[in-house]
């Protein structure tokens, strides 16, 4: 809610969708493109229905407590959308976790890694084939 000016902070607290959808559709042509990207995943149209299911998703100490699959967090340098926050969610979890960092030295920083996209997926994918190996020899 930082990046938003307080008038639109007050219309979500109030629960104005109306006005508050009426002014983000007011958006010039690059926006609106970035603000319909960032709603497809809630499926709507409304950018005062995506703000308010995207806040309802938080993790909360028992919730992560329920967390028992193995777990991979990326750590970006210069995370711009939860800064510090994987540090914290991997310290939290007691399930087995890895932790995997991705610097600006190898140009893998900012948020999902935009400028070392293999580098992120040869990790992940790396992570996944370790993790599930063990699964797979055990199954047969």
């Amino acid at each position: 809610m930082q990046h938003f000016p307080k008038e639109l902070v007050q219309l979500l607290e109030e629960g104005n969708k109306e006005d508050f959808d009426a002014l983000m559709d007011g958006a010039d042509a690059t926006q609106k493109a970035t603000l319909a990207w960032r709603r497809a995943p809630y499926g709507t149209s409304s950018t005062y229905d995506a703000i308010t299911a995207a806040r309802r998703m938080h993790l909360d100490d028992a919730t992560i407590k329920l967390i028992e699959c193995p777990t991979l967090i990326t750590d970006p340098d210069h995370e711009q959308f939860w800064p510090g926050q994987s540090k914290q969610l991997y310290d939290a979890l007691t399930c087995p976790k890895q932790l995997v960092r991705f610097t600006e030295g190898e140009g893998a920083d900012w948020h999902c890694e935009p400028a070392a996209q293999a580098l992120r997926d040869e990790r992940v994918f790396d992570w996944l084939e370790e993790t599930l190996e063990p699964a797979q020899s055990a199954g047969g």
